[in-house]
């Protein structure tokens, strides 16, 4: 509580470790990454950060390690340039990918357990410079898709959508 996490870059520009800072006790304790990151964007629980680069790339560390083994896993999701993630109920990460997917990974075990259909515009891809995070709201999981469709799923059971 009261901490900030920043990402640490190389000079090429890419993700190579989180800060985290404690101003009250000017603590600040750096976790580097397994690997280079390209842009990732960053969402934290508890002690764990989840890292989504803009290849799709997900990768979950343990911020308060301590200089043991900070991955605690990572996952190809194959989806680029997806939006900010999201943490909701029941053990569950959400983003949605560039095609209007909406995704949902296992935070225990770092597995994707459901994504939606594509939404396209006009059934073809289109890209946004930034594409919105989804809201978890309570048990529903509101996303935005290119089709210009706004849709709400059961969060609880992504298996089901």
């Amino acid at each position: 509580a009261g901490e900030l996490v920043l990402t640490a870059m190389n000079g090429d520009m890419q993700t190579v470790g989180l800060v985290r800072y404690a101003p009250g006790k000017r603590e600040a304790v750096r976790i580097a990454l397994p690997f280079r990151l390209d842009e990732p964007q960053v969402v934290m629980g508890g002690d764990a950060a989840y890292l989504l680069a803009r290849s799709g790339s997900l990768l979950a560390v343990d911020t308060g390690a301590g200089g043991g083994k900070a991955e605690l896993w990572r996952l190809e999701t194959g989806a680029g340039r997806g939006s900010a993630p999201v943490l909701g109920e029941g053990g569950h990460l959400y983003f949605s990918a560039a095609d209007g997917r909406l995704l949902a990974v296992d935070t225990g075990r770092g597995a994707l357990v459901g994504q939606t259909r594509a939404r396209l515009s006009g059934g073809k891809l289109t890209y946004a410079s930034d594409l919105p995070a989804p809201v978890a709201a309570g048990r529903a999981v509101v996303g935005t898709a290119p089709d210009g469709s706004v849709f709400a799923v059961y969060g609880l059971e992504p298996g089901g959508w």
